[in-house]
């Protein structure tokens, strides 16, 4: 049973190499609005009726807070479904976060877009993946470790709790070939190395969670001796929204995900899944549609990316 699963949740992650309108099929907005109550109806959509996707367009944003309030109210799952799994972002913007309890149906789709992005820089069995999760419910590691193990089938190492040494020693002993981190944990295990051969099983760094510089990208590649750092750029509640394909490309699910730009955030919604609607992002997410990508890929590819403090472009024009 699993390998049916398996297969079948990789069918779906390429599909992207079909061509724009298996993408567009797979869009299937009416069933996310099927699964809402009226209360749920309300809350989202403000009175406003909504059937297609273009709808979205004439309804307010929702913000955390939102989410947050009703939560408190009717602890813990407020305006959202139930379900097995508690996840939640890193909290680095140090305010109060929502609590998103997803099922196994929905936990399992929201895999789609980390395991496409893996399975497009060639991972899979022959691999050995490591994270630098520390085991606080961040939707980001999680999301891609399960990725990787159930639905490329690679091995996954978990460093928790180890010293900047014994991560490096977690990568000799286990011949890791993918390291995945944020920049802040990339830089500190970069400044740990003082022998080269203890990562020289690594063949490429995925970056996550932060911004990332030129010269960040340049010092980390140095120490590590990879010549191909991606980023895998996502949020608690939409999961993977875009990666950097093997062309330099940064692709945007969009059918997994929608985004409405309005001046100051973006507004995202839920196409599989937990079903959420035009919840702000304070990063400012621009693509558009360019045919496909030297990678194979037809999925949109990213023109603007401002990060929520506005402080850097990550991405340029695609």
């Amino acid at each position: 049973m699993l390998a049916a699963i398996r297969n079948h949740l990789k069918d779906i992650c390429l599909s992207h190499l079909a061509g724009p309108l298996d993408l567009i099929a797979q869009q299937n907005f009416t069933n996310q609005l099927s699964k809402l109550s009226q209360q749920q109806e309300n809350f989202w959509f403000k009175g406003h009726k909504v059937v297609t996707l273009a709808d979205l367009k004439n309804v307010p944003a929702v913000t955390n807070e939102e989410i947050i309030a009703t939560q408190l109210l009717e602890f813990p799952h407020g305006i959202l479904d139930p379900g097995e799994i508690l996840l939640m972002s890193s909290g680095s913007t140090g305010s109060p976060r929502v609590k998103y309890y997803q099922s196994w149906d929905n936990w399992i789709n929201y895999q789609i877009g980390a395991a496409r992005g893996l399975l497009a820089h060639g991972i899979g069995p022959a691999d050995t993946l490591m994270t630098t999760d520390v085991g606080n419910m961040q939707a980001g590691y999680r999301n891609i470790e399960e990725a990787a193990s159930l639905i490329c089938g690679t091995k996954i190492i978990k460093s928790g709790q180890t010293t900047w040494y014994q991560k490096l020693d977690l990568i000799n002993d286990h011949k890791v070939t993918i390291l995945v981190a944020s920049t802040t944990k990339l830089r500190r295990l970069a400044g740990s190395i003082q022998e080269k051969n203890k990562v020289s099983s690594l063949r490429l760094i995925i970056q996550v969670g932060e911004t990332f510089s030129t010269e960040d990208a340049h010092y980390v590649s140095e120490a590590f001796g990879v010549k191909k750092i991606v980023n895998f750029y996502g949020c608690a509640e939409m999961g993977q929204i875009s990666y950097t394909c093997p062309s330099d490309h940064t692709h945007v699910h969009n059918d997994l995900i929608h985004v409405i730009q309005r001046e100051s955030c973006s507004q995202m919604t839920k196409l599989t899944g937990l079903a959420i609607f035009n919840i702000v992002n304070y990063d400012i997410v621009q693509y558009t549609y360019k045919g496909k990508c030297m990678c194979g890929s037809y999925l949109p590819t990213v023109d603007v990316f401002k990060s929520r403090d506005d402080a850097q472009t990550l991405f340029k024009k695609a």
